[in-house]
């Protein structure tokens, strides 16, 4: 008996170890805590949505980035208005063009890993904190932006479009953008531009 209760005590131990840990490490909480700033990962969720039409995905543009579903679809992409109530097919059928099917899998190719840009953009705010230290850090997030913007810019919010910073040499930047702006897409780029 005395076994049986202390392998649940262990159990519950470690459960509350592992909880405790997920708690700590979560975006929001870490960022609070240490000033750490990372980037949030709407691209991905974006990607799935657009890569596959799963609608848990395009659930979760509309429920927990609101506004940056919002700033893609009205006024980066300018296809709608987001209480249409077409406007998911819209968005849907916009990006199945081949070249933008394509935008999306460089960006999931060359982004699978922010870390860099994490560090980069938390040093630099964290410059700015010491300078102005008044100043709310904004929520940074990446999207998919089908070449319309680099940097936008909100209330409180940043959104990196990834897809303008895929390298000076990325084949289809070489057709349609003259040498002085391609070097100005790429992906030391993005801390300077935020």
């Amino acid at each position: 008996m005395y076994c049986v209760h202390k392998i649940y005590y262990i159990l519950a131990l470690v459960l509350f170890v592992l909880w405790g840990c997920e708690w700590r490490l979560k975006p929001n909480d870490k960022d609070c805590q240490t000033g750490t700033v990372v980037v949030e990962r709407y691209d991905r969720i974006q990607g799935l949505y657009l890569t596959t039409g799963d609608f848990s995905a395009l659930q979760q543009l509309n429920m927990e980035y609101p506004m940056q579903t919002r700033a893609l679809i009205e006024d980066v992409l300018k296809i709608g208005r987001v209480n249409d109530p077409e406007i998911n097919s819209k968005f849907l059928k916009f990006y199945q063009d081949t070249v933008l099917q394509s935008l999306i899998n460089e960006v999931e190719q060359q982004y699978a890993n922010m870390d860099d840009i994490n560090k980069g953009l938390t040093s630099a705010f964290g410059k700015l904190k010491e300078e102005v230290p008044e100043i709310t850090v904004p929520k940074i997030y990446s999207q998919i932006g089908a070449l319309d913007q680099s940097i936008v810019v909100g209330e409180n919010i940043i959104g990196i479009s990834l897809d303008k910073y895929l390298g000076k040499d990325y084949p289809l930047y070489l057709k349609y953008y003259p040498e002085s702006q391609r070097e100005q897409m790429v992906r030391s780029m993005i801390v300077p531009d935020c």
